[in-house]
C-alpha cells in the first residue's frame, strides 16, 4: 500500500495581516509565522516565533521512522508514545504546579489532531535520575510496543568538556541502540528473553540556563556550551539519524539580547528554582512542546513532498553501525529491585539504617557511621541471558551489583562494600558527595562480583567524609543484578528484527506518488471525500 499526500501548508503571515486579524503576540511581538497543516483536525498553537523555533531542530536525521509514525497516526492505526527523562520531563519544579509539562501538554493535542488514531500515551520519566539509571529500568517505563520515544537526558546526566568517552554518553548510546533495534528488554523478567519492536525516536535536549557561581554565591548565566549535553547528544543523532530538538539553540540568543521575546531569564527559569535553575515553568514547558510539534509538522511537509522514499526505506531497514562510544557492551539486567517492595525484600537486616520516602522515593537511609546494611541477592546468571553474550560467565560476561544512591551536594557520605557468603568483590568505598554541582541525583555505583545464589552484599557508612561539616548521610533507593555482556558490534550480527512497516517496497516503484487507493486514503485523512471504507490494515 502506497500513499499520496496532499498540500501541507506552512503559512507565513506578515506583521501587518497578523496585527489585522488579532494574531497573537508574545512579549510585545505581534506577528510571527503561523505554521498550518492541514492534515492535522487541530492546529497547534505556537506560542514561539518561526525564527527561533528554526533554530531548535538541531538536526533532522533520518525521518523514515518518525514518517510511519505520522502515517500511522493519519490513518487510524494504533500508535504508542513514550517518554525518558528526569526532572523536567517528570514535572518536577514547575511553579504552576502539575499538569503544565510538554508531555501533558502533547498528550492533551495529539487525540485532537489525529482523532482517527488509536493513542496511549506513557511518560516514564523519573526525576532526580541519569540514564543509567532508567537504561536498568527501561522496559518498565516503556510500552514494549512503543512505536515513538521522546528521549530527555542532556541536563540530568553528567557533563564531560574534555571527551565523549565517558559512561554518561555511552549509557545514552546503548538506549539509542535498544530502542533501534527492537532488543529484548530488561526489566523483570527472571532471565525470560521480552522481545520489543523497533522504535522511532527524538532526541530532546533541555538547557541549563544558569549555573551557581560559589564565589559569589549566586546564580549567572550559562555559555552556550557550558555544562550542556547538547552538542554530544547531537554526535549520537547524527550517527543513528535520530531527529533531535535542541532548546538551547532557540532560546539562548533570546536570552543574552534581551530583545523583546524575553525580557528576563526568570520568565522561563523561576528565580526560587533551588536545583540550579534547570526546571523550567509553565511557559518553558509551553516553548519545549513548540519545539517538539515544529519537528512534527516539518516531517509532515516531508512526508507531503516526498512520501517515504526508497532511501528511507532504505535507512529503516539497515543494520545499525558499530556503537560509537559504547565499546559493544550493555548491560542485561537480571534481578532489579527499584519498587518499594522490592527493595525492602532484598534486605535480610539493616541496623542503624531506616526505612522512609524522601522527595516521593522510598529507601533506606542512615547517618551513622558504623551502620550497617545487608543485601541478599542471587548475582547467578540464566542461560537465557548467558547466551546474549559471548556464551558463559568469565567469558563476555560480567556479573555486577548497581547500587542506587543518592549523590548530593550537602551532607552526604561515604559506604563502605563489601561481600560474603557465596560471593566474592573487591572491598570498595562509594562517595556520594558531588559538592561541584547543586543537583541531587539517584546515581548507580557498580560493583563487580562473582556469580552466586547466595550472595551477602554489606553496606556500612563510613568515618569518612568530604562533604561540608563532615556529615554521613547515605541513602539506598534500589540495586539491580546486572549481566555485563560483551555484544557483537552489528545490529545485524545479532539477529536484528526490522521494523513492522506499511507501504510498498521501494524496489516496486514508491517514490511518493501512489496509485488511487493511496489517494483515497489520503483523501480521508484529510476529509476530502474518497471510499468511505476504512483502511483494514492494522
Amino acid at each position: 500500500m502506497s500513499f499520496r499526500f496532499v498540500v501541507l501548508a506552512l503559512v507565513v503571515c506578515c506583521a501587518a495581516s497578523a496585527q489585522s486579524t488579532g494574531g497573537s503576540s508574545l512579549n510585545g511581538i505581534g506577528a510571527r509565522s503561523q505554521l498550518v497543516s492541514k492534515l492535522v483536525s487541530k492546529q497547534w498553537e505556537f506560542s514561539l516565533p518561526e525564527s527561533v523555533l528554526q533554530r531548535t531542530f538541531l538536526f533532522q536525521g533520518a525521518t523514515g521512522r518518525l514518517k510511519q509514525v505520522l502515517i500511522n497516526l493519519l490513518t487510524g492505526r494504533s500508535v504508542r508514545i513514550g517518554l525518558l527523562g528526569g526532572s523536567v520531563s517528570a514535572e518536577r519544579g514547575i511553579t504552576e504546579g502539575p499538569g503544565h509539562g510538554f508531555f501533558t501538554l502533547l498528550s492533551k493535542w495529539l487525540p485532537l489532531a489525529f482523532p482517527k488514531a488509536k493513542l496511549v500515551l506513557k511518560n516514564g520519566a523519573i526525576s532526580g535520575t541519569p540514564s543509567m539509571y532508567v537504561e536498568r529500568v527501561m522496559s518498565s517505563r516503556l510500552d514494549p510496543g512503543v512505536d515513538l520515544v521522546l528521549l530527555e537526558y542532556a541536563v540530568n546526566n553528567r557533563f564531560n568538556t574534555t571527551t565523549m568517552e565517558y559512561e554518561d554518553v555511552r549509557s545514552v548510546e546503548r538506549i539509542v541502540r535498544l530502542l533501534l533495534e527492537g532488543a529484548p528488554a530488561d526489566a523483570h523478567t527472571g532471565g525470560k528473553v521480552q522481545t520489543r519492536k523497533p522504535a522511532a525516536l527524538l532526541m530532546v535536549n533541555m538547557w541549563r540556563c544558569c549555573v551557581f557561581d560559589s564565589a559569589k554565591h549566586s546564580y549567572r548565566a550559562t555559555r552556550f556550551t557550558e555544562k550542556d549535553l547538547t552538542d554530544h547528544h547531537n554526535v549520537l543523532s547524527q550517527y543513528y539519524g535520530i531527529p533531535s530538538v535542541a532548546v538551547r539553540n532557540g532560546l539562548h540568543h533570546a536570552f543574552h539580547r534581551g530583545d523583546g521575546i524575553f525580557s528576563d531569564v526568570s520568565e522561563v527559569y523561576p528565580p526560587n528554582d533551588a536545583h540550579s535553575m534547570i526546571h523550567p515553568n509553565a511557559l518553558g514547558h509551553k516553548y519545549m512542546a513548540d519545539m517538539i510539534v515544529y519537528a512534527l509538522y516539518t516531517t509532515l511537509a516531508q512526508l507531503e513532498q516526498l512520501g517515504i522514499t526508497p532511501g528511507d526505506w532504505e535507512l529503516i531497514r539497515e543494520p545499525l553501525p558499530p556503537p560509537l562510544v559504547s565499546d559493544a557492551r550493555k548491560h542485561e539486567v537480571v534481578l532489579s529491585s527499584w519498587h518499594s517492595e522490592e527493595l525492602r525484600e532484598a534486605v535480610s537486616s539493616a541496623d542503624g539504617w531506616e526505612w522512609g520516602f524522601e522527595s516521593g522515593k522510598g529507601g533506606f537511609s542512615t547517618r551513622e557511621p558504623g551502620a550497617e546494611l545487608r543485601l541478599k541477592l542471587d548475582t547467578t546468571i540464566p542461560a537465557a541471558v548467558r547466551q546474549g553474550g559471548s556464551g558463559h560467565a568469565g567469558d563476555g560476561v560480567r556479573v555486577h551489583v548497581q547500587l542506587g544512591l543518592l549523590k548530593s551536594y550537602q551532607g552526604m557520605g561515604v559506604v563502605h562494600v563489601t561481600c560474603s557468603g557465596g560471593c566474592t568483590c573487591k572491598p570498595t568505598d562509594f562517595d556520594t558527595n558531588d559538592a561541584g554541582d547543586r543537583t541531587s541525583q539517584t546515581t548507580l555505583y557498580a560493583l563487580e562480583v562473582s556469580p552466586s545464589p547466595l550472595c551477602i552484599v554489606l553496606l556500612e557508612c563510613s568515618e569518612k567524609s568530604t562533604s561540608d561539616k563532615n556529615k554521613h548521610k547515605i541513602v539506598l533507593r534500589g540495586l539491580a543484578v546486572t549481566a555485563l555482556l560483551t555484544m557483537p558490534e552489528s545490529a545485524a550480527e545479532d539477529g536484528m528484527k526490522l521494523p513492522e512497516v506499511h507501504g510498498e517496497d521501494p524496489g516496486r516503484g514508491w517514490v511518493g506518488s501512489g496509485g488511487p487507493h493511496a489517494a483515497a486514503v489520503v483523501d480521508r485523512a484529510l476529509g476530502l471525500g474518497g471510499s468511505a471504507q476504512e483502511d483494514s490494515r492494522r
